[in-house]
């Protein structure tokens, strides 16, 4: 097989995997920052080579992430250039009462890097090793009326039955929750490099 029949392989499951939805990286203010050092690994492991850290030690690091679509600011409440919009309306709570009948969603990620340590081979080479714990938790499908409950408890009287008339449904709720370790072992190599350009690849 040649190399051009490789690379439109390649390139086709590029572009099926693009059109896939998918969580997975956490940190992204620092692994995407050119001081990454270990860190980079979890987004691009070719960051090693040539790095601004030839050497990086991690003793603990940790990062946590939340998304929902739960507690929001409607677009029609917010100024086209006012930042200070958005705050006052942080500061009042309003987004706490605006909540429709549409399902919400929540994701809750965690990262925690035990020891590990990235070094140069050579000039061209890297390797890093190292310890983390994930999880990941999902709730989908949870009713606006829910995700209210939960956030102002049972005793929030405006939406009880007695003064709605309305029963909530709660029975297409679905929740997944994972926790794993990981061990790693990274290398990467400079494949080739000019004055203004560089190719690199790690695994």
């Amino acid at each position: 097989m040649n190399l051009r029949k490789i690379l439109n392989k390649l390139l086709v499951f590029l572009l099926l995997l693009s059109g896939v939805n998918a969580r997975g990286q956490e940190m992204l203010g620092i692994r995407n920052s050119n001081f990454a050092g270990i860190q980079g690994i979890g987004l691009n492991p070719a960051s090693m080579v040539d790095s601004r850290l030839k050497w990086d030690v991690n003793i603990f690091s940790g990062g946590v992430s939340f998304e929902n679509d739960y507690l929001f600011i409607p677009k029609s409440k917010l100024d086209f250039m006012g930042l200070g919009n958005i705050v006052r309306q942080v500061e009042n709570k309003t987004y706490l009462d605006e909540f429709d009948a549409t399902k919400n969603n929540i994701f809750f990620s965690s990262t925690i890097m035990g020891p590990g340590v990235m070094f140069p081979i050579t000039n061209k080479h890297s390797l890093a090793v190292f310890v983390q714990g994930r999880s990941a938790i999902s709730c989908n499908g949870f009713t606006a009326e829910a995700s209210k409950y939960a956030y102002e408890g049972f005793e929030f009287s405006q939406l009880h039955f007695d003064n709605t008339g309305k029963l909530y449904d709660a029975s297409d709720v679905e929740f997944n929750a994972m926790a794993w370790l990981e061990y790693g072992i990274s290398y990467a190599a400079m494949l080739k490099e000019t004055d203004q350009h560089a190719l690199k690849a790690g695994i």
